[in-house]
């Protein structure tokens, strides 16, 4: 294998531009160099305390300023944003890692004695607190889908439906998971105010989005419609599916 020339580059390593200057004109990456230990250090940095990632600018926005930063992101600030699908599975992932690190459960132990009830077998329940948290994208696809119904003549599409509610669903998840990990709130309050946060949310976020569509009345009751039809939708199918999966398991 040939060993590269670090020393005198006349091309981008990354995409092969020829290069007039540190930095490419091609892709942005600046001219490349050996990695050495003296590099560890900023490495670790930008992985970590980058603050102007589109990860943490994303994350920021959301915390500071929700509703703008959604919508700037459906109206095209994409480069500035990121990939909304990857902030919210990491961000779910990293909450639930640390939910184990910390043994907290997301589920109240009133809400798993019924579900134990209902559902007998411990694989079930297994399932059931597993898939808790990241049941978030499929009530974000529902609210899309609920929202695009409502709001059939809204500009947006239902995956920018879905992004928006996703987006809120991940921020209430990680606005509420906090307190519950350090033991500041019970499980009961946990479902309680993550519930009405993002019930709340998604209804305003709905709102704004037709904001400048429609007569202010109608606009919320459209808002409050998307949301009671979505959420019911979600109820049902996890009715179903779990229904589906406890009739399975149990003839095995």
């Amino acid at each position: 294998m040939d060993h590269l020339n670090f020393e005198n580059q006349s091309h981008c390593l990354n995409c092969h531009t020829p290069l007039a200057g540190e930095y490419c004109s091609g892709c942005g990456q600046k001219r490349a160099s050996r990695l050495t230990f003296k590099h560890l250090g900023v490495l670790l940095q930008s992985a970590l305390f980058d603050l102007e990632s589109p990860f943490f600018r994303l994350l920021f926005g959301l915390l500071l300023q929700p509703f703008s930063t959604i919508i700037g992101y459906l109206n095209g600030q994409r480069s500035r944003f990121g990939n909304p699908f990857k902030f919210s599975f990491i961000l779910l992932t990293v909450i639930v890692l640390a939910s184990h690190l910390l043994e907290t459960s997301f589920i109240s132990s009133s809400q798993l004695l019924e579900q134990k009830e209902q559902l007998k077998w411990q694989s079930e329940i297994a399932l059931y607190e597993a898939t808790h948290i990241y049941r978030v994208f499929i009530l974000a696809f529902l609210l899309g889908l609920a929202s695009k119904l409502v709001y059939r003549s809204a500009p947006y599409t239902m995956l920018e439906y879905t992004i928006g509610h996703l987006l809120i669903l991940t921020l209430s998840v990680l606005i509420f998971s906090i307190p519950l990990m350090l033991e500041i709130f019970s499980e009961q309050l946990y479902a309680i105010l993550s519930l009405l946060f993002s019930a709340l949310y998604s209804i305003i976020l709905n709102y704004k989005m037709a904001e400048n569509e429609l007569a202010k009345w109608k606009n919320w009751g459209q808002a409050i419609l998307a949301y009671a039809i979505g959420s019911t939708l979600f109820s049902a199918m996890l009715t179903f599916l779990f229904g589906v999966y406890s009739g399975f398991t149990h003839k095995i």
